[in-house]
């Protein structure tokens, strides 16, 4: 069964913080299906224990991380994106078998009207995955939805020298705030 929870953060109300989907199992545990923001405690894939939410009916709240979901993420900077660019995007690396979540997409005020916004995303890896076939089906992914993605961690473990020195450039190119 697919369901919403509430993942703690030290930062956000829970009431307007971090929800991610997961799919539950019986014995009152969830698999993570969404990627959380980069210093999240959670992250996609995690298998969490949870209990009912005490102020949403009909949602739930994560207590605590019973197996580590171990995927690696990477964030995906890039420039103005419009819905249509960032789902066309999410689709095309459904389609290259990464998964991405599009957090300039998802993560917003429910009374908020889409519009463009800075490309925003969390690139979730499995370990051991050849990096710079991820960081080529990342790039392939992109030129597909029309959207520019830069991503300097992945370029620097895939080895691509050039690759992070574009990446580099074009985040201070466009004043892009890289998170710690």
């Amino acid at each position: 069964m697919l369901i919403s929870i509430a993942i703690p953060s030290l930062e956000v109300d829970v009431l307007k913080g971090e929800w991610s989907h997961a799919l539950a199992n019986k014995d009152g545990t969830a698999r993570l299906l969404s990627v959380m923001q980069y210093d999240s405690a959670y992250q996609f894939g995690d298998v969490v224990r949870y209990g009912t939410h005490d102020e949403i009916e009909g949602r739930y709240q994560a207590l605590d991380i019973v197996t580590p979901g171990e995927y690696v993420l990477h964030r995906v900077y890039g420039l103005d994106a419009t819905p249509e660019q960032s789902m066309k995007f999410t689709d095309a690396m459904r389609e290259q078998d990464l998964h991405i979540e599009v957090w300039s997409l998802t993560v917003r005020a429910a009374d908020e009207t889409p519009k463009t916004r800075p490309l925003r995303a969390g690139l979730a890896l499995q370990p051991g995955m050849d990096l710079l076939e991820a960081l080529l089906r990342l790039r392939h992914g992109a030129r597909i939805a029309g959207v520019s993605a830069w991503c300097p961690t992945l370029s620097a473990k895939a080895g691509d020298r050039v690759g992070l020195q574009r990446d580099l450039t074009n985040i201070r190119r466009h004043h892009i705030a890289v998170a710690g």
